[in-house]
């Protein structure tokens, strides 16, 4: 695995949960809206895309053999 990614990953393992939804709603937001979202509104967008999604990225990820071998 790219020692970039798994300095993220580690560096994301100490975020707590505000800040991870902030980080998905900086992601999803990027370069889609004429003006930069406030920080609660990057969290109420990462919030909602990790209710969304939480069930198949959880059976997947808890699945993967590389998940698994990175642990």
């Amino acid at each position: 695995m790219d020692n970039v990614l798994v300095q993220e990953i580690f560096s994301t393992l100490s975020l707590n949960e505000e800040e991870i939804f902030e980080k998905i709603g900086t992601e999803i937001s990027f370069a889609q809206d004429a003006f930069p979202p406030s920080k609660q509104g990057l969290i109420k967008t990462g919030k909602r895309w990790w209710t969304h999604n939480r069930e198949r990225l959880t059976s997947n990820l808890c699945e993967s053999e590389v998940i698994k071998n990175a642990f």
